[in-house]
């Protein structure tokens, strides 16, 4: 399953099948974003950490998926969040979700509404408050890096709009839920 709007090497199908085992239900790769600031964020988070071992990030937008993980699957009504259901979904069927690094895929789609984005995944339970606190914390420290890294204060206040945005969503709908 691979969005309309990537950009896959030649040789991508080719070395993702060659990771198919046993017990994996779905395999992705890291995709490079063509929108510079994500881009310039990503490429810091990657120094820090092996973005194919993030949590948060399924990497879901160039995956193969086993067929018979897909036989039983109904998928919820969601434009955003989807593909937090769908990796655990596919864990609690019994199978592993595996994301290999960067093969050269490149992501061209432009960003989403992060409040909607931050309602969604508040809403659908993909992040608790640990989660959320590890993914702001992250963000607050790592903005600045990327906005280093672009030579941009643009990168620096597209992030920091992005990060206030999904924050802001996510506690809206925490605040919906308490009323």
């Amino acid at each position: 399953m691979v969005d309309d709007d990537m950009l896959l090497p030649p040789d991508w199908l080719a070395k993702v099948t060659a990771a198919i085992e046993p017990g994996v239900g779905a395999i992705g790769t890291v995709a490079v974003h063509k929108n510079p600031h994500a881009a310039a964020y990503e490429r810091v988070v990657g120094t820090v950490y092996n973005l194919s071992k993030l949590d948060t990030n399924p990497h879901i937008n160039n995956i193969i998926i086993r067929r018979e993980v897909m036989e039983d699957y109904d998928p919820p009504k969601l434009f955003f969040g989807e593909d937090q259901v769908f990796k655990r979904y596919v864990q609690k069927s019994g199978y592993k979700w595996k994301v290999l690094s960067f093969l050269g895929a490149t992501h061209l789609g432009t960003s989403k509404d992060y409040v909607t984005i931050g309602i969604s995944y508040r809403r659908y339970g993909h992040f608790g408050f640990y989660k959320l606190m590890r993914r702001m914390a992250a963000r607050l420290l790592l903005t600045p890096f990327a906005a280093l890294a672009n030579f941009s204060a643009v990168t620096f206040w597209y992030l920091t709009r992005l990060n206030v945005q999904f924050l802001a969503g996510f506690a809206k709908e925490y605040i919906i839920e308490k009323m």
